[in-house]
């Protein structure tokens, strides 16, 4: 019976037009800074759910918004830690990061 009650539910063009949006409103864009050297403004994101390689099933993906340059990172290990010792070692401390906010860059490191 609840089988049924929901595949009402999801047929029914009254109920979904009624019903309250689950998701929160998406934010509002703004552009992005304009950087001034290179590596000082980083899009970062992962690839993930990969076949594993040297055990690595995760790939860390650095955009430098200056020089469009991409350096890919295999990882397995934490998000802030592969930033240090691939990016703010060898390049200096980004001044601006931008993520899709995942809950890997939201975490209190990032604050």
């Amino acid at each position: 019976m609840a089988r049924d009650v929901t595949r009402y539910i999801r047929g029914c063009s009254v109920c979904a037009i009624t019903s309250t949006p689950r998701r929160l409103p998406e934010g509002k864009l703004v552009p992005l800074p304009l950087p001034h050297r290179p590596w000082s403004h980083l899009g970062v994101d992962f690839v993930t759910d990969l076949p594993a390689s040297k055990g690595y099933t995760t790939i860390l993906v650095l955009v430098d918004h200056f020089s469009k340059a991409c350096k890919l990172i295999p990882t397995a290990l934490e998000m802030a830690e592969a930033l240090f010792q691939h990016v703010f070692f060898n390049f200096g401390i980004p001044e601006d990061i931008v993520s899709d906010r995942g809950p890997q860059f939201i975490s209190r490191v990032w604050q």
